[in-house]
């Protein structure tokens, strides 16, 4: 196989060509084999690849590519250009997949006419999200067609199929990953391109697109033939495999990430022949025939699946037809695998064999090997990067929360890197729910009359996608609290992708720049400043003052990320020399604020003398640290003591 850049493996039109690819590059490489027209997208993790992947290409293959303010509006975009016969994709988390709701629970009457995929990444365990909700109720509720791929692979071609069914029965298409699936990599066989549709056409029908009263009744009807008619399909499409033979008492039921575990496991019991396997790969409708014939041909049945018991539901619900001849069920309900918390191959491999009555070795060099390593490796826990302006910013509200006692400080937190603040050192954010949460939140809380300072804390990225209607409301409303507009300047936590304050597109583009300071003034907001998130006492003294307004008052606090400082820095050759402690300024154990108070992963301390010292491969040069110290022990290393 030939050794090609993302780009040349994206574009190139060799049929039969293997790429390694991440499953999400394989999920852009389908949209780009199926002729996708338009792809939009918020990031999250684990999705933001696919768009990000497509952006690299759009130019060179027609595309429109972009990151939308949030989901609900990416996916009104890319549905509309849909019902104008051209594919369209869109790209989100499963978290993203409430906001979209709104309008996916309409398309599914509307219908589209060119293929609507969507693709939506799942976080079993909630290891970067708030939940681990899972996806495939959204497509029950909704009912709505479901893929579900286990591999890279399987992701691109899901990917085709799903715009292939989605234009058959004319209804959008969810195609499911999760956090494992999503970021694993394989060697994808690469199919032909078909060039995107030059344009697309919109033909006028209310009865169809005026969706509400009479028509939403009658549309309802419609879409339960449309979702007939795709379970007919699946008994033709390449799709849910079973394989069983004659004997076999023990059978499992599996899909995504949950299969490979599986599948790993039966092989490395030994169990291949004895264990009638069944791979699910469209979650809505679920392959009912097949399931059936795997309920009655085995006498136990072990359903894995990532992270509801909806598969294993759906099999106690066709046991009934079946009248006592069928499987036991073992799963999530029985306590034969955990109800929460994402699967790993350990679990599954164990509870396997506790049905098939085998008894796994414990490899005693591996087990002693990871106790050793955990004796070694410190825990890490979540922490804000060095020189990240938000420590600034919370440093400054942790300041002012003490000088104001008795009548504390409550902050209201939002998604995004300034979560992090609410952990040690800094403990300063009180909340985290969902994006743009923390303005609403902290107005409800100015309306209950509780007896503090109310800060709303929301990043630039939160702000656009969700934070600007909760501001009109506490406007309207005159809530007495100050919203703290964390500005770093991109999407952080999720990849550094651009949004609409940025100025630069999806595909690197430049465009217009939305600034905060106008959105805010427009709304009607009296007190507006900004202030700079490395200087602490500016930011301490702005805040003190917003929160005496007697209305909604907005301080931006304004500060690069530090990774795109660093980038930067070592692109242009203008890296910042690093900080140092003066061993003979430092206080020691007497003081340790720098380390106990604000918490920079570039200071550490140092056992042998007891003083704190800056790593210099850390340092990024960003001066809050000379600030927290007030025995003047930090300097610049190229200032003398």
């Amino acid at each position: 196989m030939a050794s090609f850049s993302l780009e040349s493996t994206l574009t190139s039109s060799v049929p039969g060509e293997g790429a390694l690819l991440m499953t999400n590059q394989a999920i852009a490489r389908g949209a780009i084999e199926a002729g996708c027209r338009i792809a939009t997208g918020y990031p999250g993790t684990p999705s933001s690849e696919i768009i990000e992947t497509l952006g690299l290409v759009a130019d060179a293959q027609g595309m429109h590519v972009e990151w939308a303010v949030n989901e609900k509006v990416a996916l009104e975009v890319s549905s509309a250009a849909a019902i104008a016969g051209v594919r369209a994709m869109t790209v989100m988390k499963h978290v993203g997949l409430n906001v979209a709701s709104d309008i996916l629970m309409v398309l599914g009457l509307s219908g589209v006419n060119g293929g609507l995929v969507i693709v939506v990444g799942d976080d079993p365990g909630g290891w970067v999200s708030q939940n681990e909700q899972d996806s495939r109720l959204f497509a029950r509720m909704a009912d709505v067609p479901m893929f579900e791929p286990s591999n890279p692979q399987e992701a691109l071609r899901m990917t085709l199929l799903a715009f292939e069914v989605s234009e058959r029965v004319k209804l959008p298409v969810l195609v499911r990953t999760t956090l494992n699936v999503s970021h694993s990599s394989g060697i994808v066989t690469l199919g032909s391109i078909t060039r995107p549709a030059a344009k697309g056409e919109y033909v006028k029908d209310i009865s169809r697109y005026y969706v509400a009263d009479v028509v939403s009744q009658a549309r309802h009807e419609w879409q339960h033939a449309q979702m007939k008619e795709m379970r007919r399909l699946l008994r033709n499409l390449p799709a849910n495999r079973l394989l069983i033979k004659t004997g076999q008492e023990l059978g499992v039921v599996s899909s995504g990430a949950a299969y490979n575990y599986a599948a790993e496991a039966v092989r490395n019991l030994g169990l291949w022949n004895q264990v009638a396997m069944m791979k699910v790969e469209t979650s809505h409708p679920l392959p009912e025939q097949k399931m059936r014939t795997i309920l009655k041909r085995t006498r136990d049945l072990l359903v894995v699946e990532e992270t509801e018991p909806v598969m294993e539901d759906h099999l106690r619900m066709l046991t009934y037809e079946l009248k006592g001849q069928h499987a036991t069920i073992h799963g999530k309900r029985t306590g034969a695998l955990p109800e929460t918390n994402e699967l790993s191959y350990e679990i599954v491999a164990s509870s396997l064999a506790r049905l098939a009555s085998l008894r796994i070795k414990q490899d005693r060099e591996e087990a002693e090997a990871r106790t050793a390593i955990g004796r070694v490796v410190p825990p890490r826990g979540w922490i804000l990067c060095a020189g990240c302006p938000h420590a600034g910013t919370f440093y400054a509200l942790k300041l002012l929360a003490k000088k104001t006692e008795p009548r504390q400080i409550a902050n209201i937190g939002d998604i995004g890197c300034i979560g992090l603040a609410a952990l040690p050192p800094l403990e300063n954010v009180d909340t985290s729910f969902c994006m743009g949460a923390s303005i609403a939140q902290a107005s409800g809380l100015a309306y209950a009359g509780v007896d503090l300072q109310i800060v709303a804390s929301i990043g630039d990225s939160t702000f656009f996608h969700s934070g600007i209607t909760p501001l009109i409301d506490a406007v309207t409303n005159n809530a007495h609290i100050c919203v703290l507009i964390c500005d770093n300047e991109t999407t952080a936590m999720t990849g550094h992708q651009p949004h609409p304050g940025i100025g630069v597109t999806a595909t690197g583009r430049p465009t217009k720049k939305i600034k905060i300071e106008d959105i805010v003034k427009a709304l009607g907001v009296e007190f507006i400043e900004t202030t700079n998130s490395f200087d602490i006492m500016q930011t301490l003294r702005v805040i003190e003052r917003a929160l005496k307004h007697p209305g909604p008052s907005v301080v931006i606090s304004r500060g690069r990320c530090a990774e795109l400082t660093k980038r930067e820095a070592r692109r242009f050759g203008t890296i910042p020399p690093p900080y140092v402690v003066h061993s003979e300024k430092c206080k020691g154990k007497e003081c340790r604020v720098c380390l106990a108070r604000f918490g920079c992963p570039a200071i550490v301390w140092d056992c042998k003398v007891g003083k704190a010292t800056i790593d210099p491969a850390l340092c990024v040069g960003c001066g809050l640290c000379m600030q927290v110290c007030v025995f003047r022990a930090i300097a610049p290393e190229r200032m003398t003591a």
